[in-house]
């Protein structure tokens, strides 16, 4: 059960990038920079680890430059701070990988319409810039 719910978990974050790279033309594409955020330690062998599994997998599929912060607890400032200090170091993607993310997704998605959020696990979305994967 375990390594079916990695397989998925895996797939999804390359199909996440897959989607992007094919929406960027080829000077967009070098200019994207992807923030992933987990909720868990990365060495959990479980949700977090498979997210950054299929981090490393895309980024080396698709040469975009990628990033992480891990242990972000769910409804708290902290979420916000570190996708505004991503956003601050250039990166245009985030993905959050925890459903309790979603609600403050949604409202970093509206303040910042030029970056693109997608959210692993939830069910909210916009027509612009925030997708669930």
């Amino acid at each position: 059960m375990t390594s079916l719910r990695h397989l998925f978990s895996l797939l999804a974050v390359i199909l996440s990038f897959g989607m992007l790279a094919m929406a960027c033309s080829s000077d967009a594409g070098a200019d994207t920079k992807a923030a992933f955020i987990y909720n868990g330690r990365v060495e959990d062998l479980g949700w977090t680890y498979s997210h950054d599994q299929g981090r490393k997998a895309a980024a080396a599929e698709t040469g975009i430059e990628t990033a992480y912060v891990e242990a972000v607890p769910e409804g708290t400032v902290d979420f916000g701070n570190h996708v505004r200090d991503f956003i601050d170091q250039g990166y245009n993607v985030i993905i959050g990988t925890s459903f309790g993310y979603m609600d403050d997704m949604l409202a970093l998605a509206n303040e910042y319409p030029d970056v693109i959020f997608e959210h692993v696990s939830g069910f909210k979305q916009n027509d612009t810039n925030f997708g669930n994967t």
